[in-house]
């Protein structure tokens, strides 16, 4: 009699082909405009906090100061993000988004939507509720434990 999978072991043995799916839902969503995954996720950060300098997104992408600015450079003569100087500190520069990438956020928004709809229409509207909750719950736990700290290290413990 074969024995019955542990609920971790059924997310571990899933999880890669869920990411997968994801990762490519991301990248082709990302192609829509020519843009990497890393611009679009630029983009995606910087709708949800207005603006920020460059150290912030560089902090928030993970990235070093020099590879971000680069980044920005390239999405700025590409008319997709706007430097505006600081009122403060002629130093800085906040990093804002166009009216052009706002455009495309919500292109973009719009055919994520589509996608996924049709995925969550083969459920029923119970299935898709609890479908949506354990997201949310699963995107909460994983927000705590990125805050945490706890999230990147356990990976390389034995």
């Amino acid at each position: 009699m074969l024995k019955k999978e542990e609920p971790l072991d059924q997310l571990v043995r899933v999880f890669p082909g869920i990411m997968h799916h994801f990762h490519n839902l991301s990248s082709a969503v990302s192609r829509m405009h020519d843009l990497t995954v890393a611009q679009y996720r630029l983009i995606q950060i910087l709708s949800q906090k207005d603006q920020c300098t460059i150290n912030e997104l560089a902090m928030e992408l993970g990235i070093a100061q020099s590879s971000a600015s680069e980044q920005i450079t390239r999405m700025v003569n590409a008319g997709l993000l706007r430097r505006i100087p600081s009122e403060n500190d002629r130093r800085i520069n906040y990093i804002a988004l166009t009216n052009n990438s706002k455009d495309i956020l919500l292109e973009r928004a719009e055919a994520t939507r589509n996608h996924i709809k049709h995925i969550l229409d083969q459920l029923s509207k119970k299935q898709q509720h609890d479908f949506v909750t354990a997201f949310e719950k699963i995107s909460s736990l994983l927000l705590t434990a990125n805050e945490s700290g706890s999230g990147k290290s356990r990976l390389h413990e034995k």
